[in-house]
């Protein structure tokens, strides 16, 4: 498995096919689920292959969080 370092500068997230720019929040599921509400009111579902750094991704580029 590939390590990815996302930065505040990158919009995209390797194998993730939406720009941060189009995310207005998201929520993360113990078993490593992300369901994401994109600002066209879209919600979609996303497994990433390493959790931890796409939840970095998403909070450095201040996507809230909902509980």
């Amino acid at each position: 498995m590939k390590n990815t370092v996302a930065t505040l500068t990158e919009t995209h997230y390797s194998g993730f096919e939406y720009p941060v720019t189009l995310i207005s929040a998201f929520l993360q599921s113990s078993d490593g689920l992300f369901l994401l509400a994109l600002k066209n009111r879209v919600v979609i579902r996303h497994y990433a292959n390493d959790t931890l750094a796409f939840r970095h991704w998403l909070e450095d580029h201040q996507i809230r969080r909902v509980n």
